[in-house]
């Protein structure tokens, strides 16, 4: 009985998470990958949006209908994050651009 209950406390809050996620989102833009490699100038709009000068432009995009190869390319780029982020700070000096 505790287990049901748990199972179905934990997916009603899963549903909260996704409608929240949802609502609290409304200026996020998102693009098709395959419509970015096909006709990237009909993105214009959507790329306005996303980084104009505008109060709503958040400076975030969304590009979904990635290929299935570019999980294995985040996680691999995560890690060499976390490697480069504990490396000493005379290495990581060597890596930046002062004037960026």
């Amino acid at each position: 009985m505790a287990r049901r209950f748990a199972s179905r406390t934990i997916a009603s809050f899963n549903r909260s998470l996704q409608t929240s996620s949802t609502v609290n989102a409304p200026n996020v833009v998102s693009i098709s990958y395959p419509t970015l490699l096909s006709s990237p100038l009909s993105l214009e709009k959507s790329i306005e949006q996303a980084f104009g000068s505008h109060p709503q432009a958040l400076g975030i995009i969304i590009v979904k209908d990635l290929p299935d190869v570019y999980k294995t390319y985040r996680e691999t780029l995560l890690k060499f994050g976390y490697k480069f982020s504990h490396l000493p700070e005379e290495t990581k000096e060597r890596y930046t651009d002062p004037e960026s």
